[in-house]
């Protein structure tokens, strides 16, 4: 696959900064916000089933797991509709099947449906998250490509705290069977706005329906969003299950103050990682995600929640700028699939952090399980540059 020709051409209105927030930008970061509020409930799923089902470490992380490795299997599929029938058609395809999956949740207890469901999430998450990534880069200038990846994960990252601390109040007042049923409703509204989007023309990919983009630098931007979706899925399956095994009577702090650390850098130095230039953004926040997720092995109960912020701040800046990059050495007519298949990276990831990890719980602890999943992130970001090989690319976003 030939790399764009114009991979540098971001730097041409480095003065100018030509508008990002458009119409149907606003309209996209919306939609991602609702369709956000309803899957970042899940991230309260942990407690949902220790409580409510009397889970195991074991099935707390398959229900994480298959949702994740359903999303990551899915994505050649998703991306290469992408390509074909364009961003929006699957980005209602994603939300659409969110509305029909999330309220009947709360209604069944046995292990086999509630990961069927799960893995319909899966899929949901897939071809939304990916179509609306698709449709950042589509919308935003070159220059600003890290920038508005950064924004669009903001609108999801906003609810990660939101979601669960509703789902965490409602259900302790009334019933879990309400909270699930609100996830569906928020995925009505955002099929409705989701509808009066109006995305840019695309090129249309004439390629194999399964085509793999694929490059040695392309690679590179692979294993770093896997290396993201193990430090995410890391910090949001153990930490929370640390917590509530070693007592804490609450765990929505511990998400507030991660979307507080990841808006911080992404309303405030959301410009570092296209400035910075992509590869190096994404080195140094894989890094500084794996060496605090390590060091949490040693803390005390309290210095967990107050981890927090400094997780999400690598996360905030590891995410856009390994999506950046992708993009930067994709060809215009594989952006579709390549988008896709970091998101699946990015979902496979969660797979390997959740289902892979935990079980190991009754041997290492859930401490333990930091350690590992943190130094595989140190290790991955140390391994990325090796893959982009060529130092220019360390360049490509500067502005």
């Amino acid at each position: 696959m030939a790399h764009p020709k114009n991979v540098h051409s971001c730097e041409v209105d480095r003065v100018t900064r030509p508008p990002l927030f458009t119409a149907a930008f606003v309209i996209l970061l919306f939609v991602q916000f609702t369709y956000g509020t309803a899957f970042s409930t899940f991230f309260i799923l942990p407690k949902y089933l220790i409580e409510q089902i009397g889970a195991t470490a074991s099935q707390v992380g398959n229900a994480h797991g298959v949702f994740a490795l359903t999303g990551a299997l899915a994505v050649p599929f998703v991306g290469a509709l992408m390509d074909r029938i364009g961003r929006k058609a699957v980005l209602l395809a994603g939300i659409l099947l969110g509305l029909v999956s999330f309220a009947p949740f709360g209604l069944v207890v046995d292990q086999p449906s509630l990961l069927a469901l799960r893995a319909v999430h899966g899929l949901s998450f897939a071809m939304e998250f990916s179509a609306g990534g698709a449709l950042a880069i589509d919308l935003a200038p070159s220059s600003r490509r890290a920038e508005a990846v950064g924004y669009f994960g903001s609108a999801m990252l906003s609810t990660n705290a939101f979601g669960p601390t509703l789902a965490e109040v409602y259900a302790a007042s009334h019933s879990w069977v309400g909270v699930f049923v609100g996830c569906s409703l928020c995925c009505l509204v955002a099929l409705g706005f989701a509808f009066r989007l109006r995305p840019p023309s695309f090129i249309k990919s004439a390629g194999a329906l399964l085509a793999i983009p694929f490059t040695l630098p392309l690679s590179g931007a692979y294993v770093g969003a896997l290396a993201v979706g193990v430090a995410v899925g890391t910090s949001k399956t153990f930490v929370p299950a640390a917590m509530v095994e070693e007592g804490a009577a609450l765990v929505a702090p511990y998400f507030w103050g991660y979307v507080v650390g990841a808006l911080l850098q992404r309303t405030a130095f959301g410009w570092l990682p296209d400035k910075l230039g992509r590869l190096r953004a994404t080195i140094l926040s894989l890094v500084v995600y794996g060496a605090a997720l390590t060091l949490l092995a040693g803390v005390s109960l309290s210095w967990l929640i107050w981890s927090a912020p400094v997780l999400g701040f690598a996360h905030g800046a590891a995410y856009p700028a390994t999506v950046a990059l992708a993009s930067d050495l994709s060809d215009p007519a594989f952006r579709g699939r390549v988008t896709a298949l970091s998101t699946g990276f990015f979902n496979l990831g969660l797979g390997l952090a959740s289902s892979g990890l935990a079980p190991f719980e009754s041997l290492l602890g859930y401490r333990g399980l930091l350690v590992v999943g943190g130094g595989f992130v140190v290790v991955a970001g140390l391994v990325v540059p090796r893959l982009v090989r060529s130092h220019a690319l360390a360049h490509v976003g500067a502005r």
